[in-house]
């Protein structure tokens, strides 16, 4: 069996997310990201070059956690494909791309990060439809301590 593979991309945010709503009524997100660049020399120090910038966007639940997680200035990582795409400015065509996030998250080597093991709900109809003590926010007696997990590269 083969490993099943996507390209991921990896940056900072680099403009205030933004939302908005495809014709379909699915929710989008879309943000400016930046990619550092550094050049190695001969004495095995780096010189920065400049930034690159590209357009992020995700939609449906990966859109929503976006927005509801991102911000400017966050490290991030996105598994999803690139696109190129055409569109009019000042009456000529321009060429432009972007990278369509379908799983995206905050980089954990630049972010420390709780990991939660406590069980999900189901989806569709056979979800839970008893109340749970997880149900209570405030309540913190009743959920379970989420166990830190070290980043990764750190």
């Amino acid at each position: 069996m083969t490993i099943t593979t996507k390209p991921s991309v990896s940056g900072f945010i680099a403009t205030d997310p933004k939302r908005s709503e495809t014709r379909e009524g699915r929710t989008k997100f879309y943000a400016r990201f930046a990619q550092s660049h550094a050049q190695r020399n001969d004495d095995g120090t780096f010189t920065p070059l400049d930034s690159s910038f590209s357009n992020l966007v995700a939609y449906g639940e990966a859109a929503e956690w976006a927005l509801a997680n991102l911000q400017k200035g966050d490290a991030f990582i996105a598994q999803g494909n690139e696109r190129s795409y055409m569109q009019e400015r000042d009456g000529r065509p321009v060429e432009g791309e972007e990278f369509i996030a379908n799983k995206i998250s905050h980089d954990p080597s630049r972010h420390p990060y709780v990991v939660d093991r406590t069980s999900r709900p189901a989806r569709g109809p056979q979800r839970q439809t008893q109340p749970s003590p997880l149900d209570d926010p405030f309540n913190a007696a009743s959920r379970p301590q989420s166990q830190a997990a070290p980043a990764l590269g750190r």
